[in-house]
């Protein structure tokens, strides 16, 4: 049986709409016929609660499940991965630390536990951590991949003098998911 992707986010937008950052890389694994659940998170909710809620639905999912998340989905990912029976996982806009504050590493302390596989892609200038500051945190373990995207914010979005467009890191970001995904088989 293939692998079956489980991906949460912060639900900011509308009830029923998926973040954007998720839309953009969801054409190349619906592409590749690979399952996949979309998962909002309430943000306002205590971590516990969206962790238990994690659990619930990973526990009704057949098969191989690959884990993963957007921003806070991919931190909730990380920190219940030894927990619950997945795979391995993708983490996109991953918070190593605290917007604003590099010592507050609580999402690189988390990485630093995983187990399994894990594929981590991250904008160069994401203020959660950017390039510079990661490079500062190696080695991370031995199963952990980073996947950069040039110029890219938080949400993957280069700035305009850098000439690449959001449209290639979303396709850049999808095809990544998609190799390790493979990987993982």
């Amino acid at each position: 049986m293939g692998a079956h992707l489980i991906f949460s986010y912060p639900q900011t937008t509308r009830p029923g709409e998926l973040d954007q950052t998720l839309l953009g890389i969801l054409p190349t694994i619906q592409g590749a016929k690979i399952p996949y659940s979309a998962v909002p998170l309430d943000s306002q909710l205590p971590h516990e609660v969206l962790r238990r809620q994690l659990h619930r639905i990973v526990e009704k999912t057949s098969g191989r499940i690959i884990l993963g998340g957007f921003s806070l989905g991919g931190l909730l990912s990380v920190e219940v991965a030894a927990t619950l029976p997945v795979q391995a996982l993708v983490c996109l806009g991953f918070p190593f630390h605290a917007r604003g504050a590099p010592l507050e590493r609580r999402g690189l302390n988390a990485l630093r536990e995983v187990s399994v596989p894990t594929l981590v892609i991250q904008g160069t200038r994401d203020p959660y951590g950017s390039y510079g500051e990661v490079r500062g945190y190696l080695p991370l373990p031995l199963g952990v991949a980073i996947q950069w995207l040039k110029d890219g914010n938080h949400r993957f979005l280069p700035r305009k003098r850098s000439k690449i467009t959001i449209d290639t890191h979303l396709a850049s970001a999808g095809e990544a998911t998609l190799r390790f995904i493979h990987g993982q088989a």
